[in-house]
């Protein structure tokens, strides 16, 4: 379809934002060792709790090398 060059044109305009208050659950994905061979996490096991700040960024402390697997658990307005 050609347009008429009368006609307007919508322009959708995306923002991205940040949630803020959501919160997730950090969980082990394996057994997580140290180098040493100290057993730091079982898998399945929950090892940070975090919330998305005004920016809807969230940080962990800091974890052991390893795989986790986040699952948000409760959800903010917004």
């Amino acid at each position: 379809m050609i347009q008429d060059a009368t006609e307007e044109k919508f322009t959708p305009i995306f923002k991205e934002v940040g949630i803020e208050g959501a919160k997730f659950k950090v969980y082990a994905v394996e057994d997580t060792y140290t180098p040493d061979g100290i057993l730091r996490y079982k898998k399945g096991q929950v090892v940070a709790d975090i919330t998305t700040n005004s920016e809807g960024y969230a940080t962990a402390e800091k974890l052991f090398p390893g795989e986790y697997r986040i699952e948000e658990y409760e959800t903010s307005e917004g």
